[in-house]
C-alpha cells in the first residue's frame, strides 16, 4: 500500500504529471481520472484505490516510460520520497490484482 499511496501522492501534487497521465488515458480510451485516495479507516477505500490501479495499469506503464524522457519539476511527497521511489514491481501488481479479486468476491457475498 505504501507504493500506491506514494504514486497517488505524486499525482495529487504534480500538475505536469496529471496532464501527462490524462493525455495517456485519453489515448488509450480509458476514463480520465486520478488515483483514488486510500484511507486507513475504510477497508473498501483500499479496494477502490487498487481497482483504479488495475484499470490504469497500461496508462501507468506508459506514464513511466514517457516521464523518464521529460524534464519535469520533481515534486516530492511529504515523506521526502519522489515518484520514482514507488515503482510497482510485477510482484506488487500481482498482489494488487489478487487483493481486488478477493475484495470483489467478498462484496458479492455481502450483497
Amino acid at each position: 500500500m505504501k507504493k500506491t499511496r506514494g504514486i497517488s501522492a505524486h499525482f495529487r501534487r504534480s500538475t505536469t504529471g496529471c496532464r501527462l497521465l490524462s493525455k495517456i488515458q485519453a489515448e488509450l480510451g480509458v476514463p480520465v481520472t486520478v488515483p483514488i485516495r486510500d484511507k486507513d479507516v475504510r477497508w473498501n477505500s483500499t479496494h477502490d484505490s487498487w481497482s483504479w490501479f488495475v484499470r490504469n495499469r497500461e496508462a501507468l506503464s506508459l506514464y513511466n516510460t514517457r516521464r523518464k524522457g521529460e524534464a519535469e519539476n520533481v515534486v516530492d511527497n511529504p515523506d521526502g520520497t519522489c515518484y520514482g521511489d514507488h515503482q510497482l514491481s510485477d510482484g506488487d501488481w500481482e498482489l494488487i490484482v489478487q487483493g481486488v479479486r478477493i475484495c470483489d468476491e467478498k462484496k458479492k457475498k455481502i450483497a
